[in-house]
C-alpha cells in the first residue's frame, strides 16, 4: 500500500504455546464426623502451534502509531483467537 497513513501486514508462523491447568477441590464435610478429603490436580505441557494473522498500523502523531492485530492459532486439540490493540512510541530523534 502506498498510503503513508495506513500500513497493513499479514503473517504466519510456528508458535510455542505453554499450557497449564489447575483444579482445587476443598475438603467436604458430610456431617457426623465424615470428611471427604480435598485434592488438587495440575497439568502442564508445551505444544507447537501454527499461527496466522494480520493487522494494520496508522500514525496518530509524528511519534505515535496506533496498531490493531488479529491472530488465529491452531494448537493440538484447541484453537485460539487473539485481538490486539496497541500504541507504539518512536524514541530518539
Amino acid at each position: 500500500v502506498d498510503s503513508p497513513k495506513f500500513h497493513p501486514f499479514v503473517g504466519a508462523g510456528v508458535g510455542l504455546h505453554f499450557l497449564k491447568a489447575s483444579v482445587s477441590i476443598p475438603d467436604i464435610d458430610l456431617g457426623g464426623g465424615v470428611i471427604v478429603p480435598g485434592m488438587t490436580v495440575e497439568d502442564s505441557s508445551t505444544e507447537l502451534g501454527i499461527d496466522f494473522g494480520g493487522g494494520a498500523s496508522m500514525p496518530v502523531s509524528p511519534k505515535t502509531d496506533l496498531s490493531g492485530e488479529f491472530w488465529y492459532s491452531m494448537v493440538d486439540q484447541f484453537d485460539q483467537v487473539a485481538l490486539k490493540l496497541g500504541v507504539s512510541f518512536k524514541l530518539g530523534s
